[in-house]
């Protein structure tokens, strides 16, 4: 891939532009190109800027320097704009955490309900910690009830779905400020 010019196009020069968009996206300083597998001037541009923004020479052409950092940098962007990594956690196949039991998943469980709390004053409150106590079991009791499935207390795949999806509407992305909504209605 060493000294991509102007006469060439194709896939390699549409990656590259790829990666430079996805950059752009992260980054204001780099300029956006638009991927259609040829090295134009707005390519060029936009590998001056990448170059620029990187304390590279700015030649606006794409040697095997500027393709590997390119390259490097749109690993990192693609982290940042992605959706962060989920949390699954382990529960096997008709596991259920019932009243007084221990489990590790509590800690983020109890977590959770205590962020859903802030939003829902009918929330029980918990305390954080690895026991299905009495307040737990209400709690979960209460998002059973709201998800319109048994409120059994217990903690299953499908309570877990339910309230994952809660937190995930209620918290947003954790700032406390979610934009183009309103706070939740009980």
């Amino acid at each position: 891939m060493i000294g991509i010019r102007q006469e060439l196009v194709g896939q390699p020069v549409r990656s590259l532009q790829i990666m430079l968009r996805t950059i752009a996206q992260y980054d204001s300083e780099i300029a956006a190109v638009i991927p259609d597998g040829i090295y134009a001037d707005d390519t060029r541009k936009s590998v001056e800027s990448f170059q620029k923004r990187h304390g590279m020479p700015v030649t606006g052409v794409t040697d095997i320097d500027t393709w590997y950092a390119v390259a490097d940098e749109y690993r990192r962007a693609v982290i940042e704009l992605s959706p962060a990594e989920p949390v699954n956690p382990v529960l096997q196949p008709g596991q259920v955490i019932r009243a007084g039991e221990r489990n590790e998943h509590l800690h983020m469980i109890h977590g959770m309900l205590r962020a859903i709390g802030a939003r829902y004053a009918s929330l029980p409150e918990v305390a954080c910690n690895d026991i299905h106590d009495s307040n737990s079991v209400e709690a979960i009791r209460w998002l059973q009830r709201k998800a319109g499935i048994e409120a059994s207390g217990d903690i299953t795949r499908l309570t877990w779905k339910y309230l994952a999806r809660l937190y995930r509407i209620s918290v947003g992305d954790g700032t406390g400020e979610r934009a183009g909504t309103r706070p939740a209605a009980e």
